[in-house]
């Protein structure tokens, strides 16, 4: 009988630490952005919580050149799982830097898409892997 209470607090206790240790991010996010059918070059793609709640992460991707994103909380990859609006900032590198200048850049993508309630984009993250891709009209 002693032995079945330390066997069941030591699973509890593990079990308690594996669920710390996730953080709550049950979700993974990936998916593509492209600008008036081209992938973007560069830029970010962030999702905010419908719910307003600013005790949940602000999930964030940046666009890789082939236009991929994939969502990280921190230094984390995914996101807790639940209702988002989505804000997408797109960039086009004019120039490589200078010195220690970063480089020049232009945005690709207009006002509206960095606005969580106007870029139209707002999704359902699940449990498990999620893929949500982007389109955006130039300017």
């Amino acid at each position: 009988m002693r032995w079945t209470r330390i066997y069941a607090a030591f699973l509890g206790t593990g079990l308690l630490l594996v669920g710390c240790n996730q953080g709550g991010l049950d979700a993974t996010v990936t998916g593509k952005v492209t600008v008036d059918d081209r992938d973007a070059p560069s830029g970010e793609v962030t999702f905010y919580p419908v719910d307003g709640d600013t005790t949940r992460p602000t999930p964030r991707g940046l666009i890789g050149p082939d236009g991929v994103y994939t969502l990280k909380v921190g230094a984390k990859t995914g996101l807790p799982s639940g209702e988002y609006k989505v804000a997408v900032q797109v960039m086009d590198t004019l120039e490589p830097p200078k010195g220690n200048q970063p480089p020049a850049a232009r945005p690709l993508s207009p006002v509206r898409y960095g606005d969580p309630t106007t870029s139209g984009f707002e999704f359902t993250v699940k449990p498990g892997a999620n893929t949500f891709d982007l389109t955006i009209k130039g300017k």
